[in-house]
């Protein structure tokens, strides 16, 4: 659902138990309009949101702001993050390709160039330089219905959550989760949504660590259905410490039990391009979600159990 209110703007990030501000871009979008061939997310590309195509999924590629709660596999990876910021980040999540219940979106690896260069902002074309987001505070945030009491509280850099220590319990299944925050340098805000069964899935990894994807042939993910939210799959390439350089996301119905990432869509999925950095992790997630449109861009509640996939091995 989808409730119109003004708003500065809010990002947020997976991380281990201490929740810090972060500024992740995840994504997932429409159809094959304006792709190009090299993968790069070029001028072509359609940027998220702008009507000029159909899209597969309800995510956001590019919000000003996103409050995260997931309980996680991995014990001490459960995750209860927010940040705020002024604007969505830059350079946005562009639209490559789109097939199924599956998108692929993603990041420009080269600027345009400015002349003077930016300072203090990203050359989204000839001459113009835009400001990077800032992180801003909307008061404290309460959170109700997890399992403990929890808030997130602004600070010199951004949000940090108190307690930062979390149960890997973090709400029940059905729970009714709300959070809510009274305004500030950008004004409050409620969003709201539900607790998620947690997921148990068929995935084939090799040593437990890396998915293996190959161009031309049809991956099936399979799980167990619990008609408990949807289900996410979000394939990432990139390294640590930069915006994802693809993301390949697909969502599905829980009750499906099944979703197919084409073999066709495979092939578009850019390769990793820098090989010797750390890179993204990818996942797997049931979840539930509420948005707000604000006047900056849309602000997301993710609430989900997920299971975390290392490695992508593209052949």
């Amino acid at each position: 659902m989808a409730r119109d209110i003004p708003l500065a703007g809010a990002s947020v990030f997976r991380g281990a138990a201490r929740v810090a501000v972060a500024f992740l871009l995840a994504a997932c979008g429409g159809d094959d309009d304006g792709a190009n061939d090299d993968g790069a997310g070029g001028a072509d590309a359609a940027p998220a949101g702008d009507g000029s195509t159909d899209r597969a999924t309800d995510f956001e590629p590019n919000p000003v702001g996103t409050v995260q709660l997931v309980e996680s596999n991995v014990a001490g990876l459960q995750s209860a993050q927010a940040t705020l910021r002024d604007r969505a980040e830059q350079p946005p999540a562009l639209l490559l390709a789109s097939e199924g219940d599956c998108e692929i979106w993603t990041h420009a690896l080269e600027p345009a160039q400015c002349d003077p260069p930016c300072q203090g902002g990203y050359c989204v074309s000839d001459g113009q330089c835009e400001p990077f987001p800032e992180p801003i505070s909307a008061g404290e945030i309460e959170v109700t219905g997890l399992t403990q009491d929890l808030r997130f509280v602004p600070e010199k850099f951004g949000y940090t959550s108190q307690p930062d220590i979390l149960p890997e319990d973090l709400f029940d299944d059905v729970a009714a989760i709300e959070v809510t925050a009274p305004g500030g340098d950008a004004p409050g805000f409620t969003l709201s949504a539900t607790g998620v069964a947690p997921l148990v899935a068929d995935l084939d990894l090799d040593f437990d660590v890396t998915l293996v994807i190959e161009d031309q042939v049809d991956e099936v993910i399979r799980w167990t259905p619990a008609s408990s939210g949807r289900i996410q799959l979000g394939l990432q390439v990139g390294w640590h410490g930069a915006a994802y350089e693809a993301l390949l996301l697909c969502e599905a119905d829980d009750a499906d039990g099944e979703l197919i990432v084409p073999g066709s869509l495979i092939e578009r999925f850019p390769p990793r391009v820098d090989p010797t950095g750390e890179p993204h992790s990818s996942w797997m997630a049931r979840f539930t979600r509420d948005v707000i449109d604000t006047d900056a861009g849309p602000l997301e509640l993710f609430i989900a159990s997920r299971l975390l996939i290392l490695q992508i091995d593209h052949r």
